[in-house]
């Protein structure tokens, strides 16, 4: 099972600069000729020793298990945001 990328990725407007929130369309790959895409949103938040609490919430029921799917999903969402890909 990969993540293939998020779709559709779009930033909410939010007054507060320690908490970013997204949503659009993760796409996974979860074996050679099948793929799942579902609706998400994630929210970064930074607390005061810097590190980054990540939190994903799938829009519509998933028939995988959810488990691989958040790891992979927050690992990706870890690497958009400290290579700066993240709008």
């Amino acid at each position: 099972m990969n993540i293939m990328g998020i779709k559709n990725l779009v930033k909410k407007d939010l007054p507060l600069e320690y908490r970013k929130i997204f949503s659009g369309e993760a796409v996974f790959e979860i074996t050679a000729s099948s793929t799942l895409a579902c609706t998400i949103e994630f929210s970064l938040e930074r607390n005061a020793a810097g590190m980054t609490n990540i939190r994903v919430y799938f829009k519509n029921s998933i028939d995988y298990p959810l488990i691989p799917l958040m790891r992979a999903l927050k690992a990706h969402i870890r690497a958009l945001d400290t290579e700066g890909r993240l709008p």
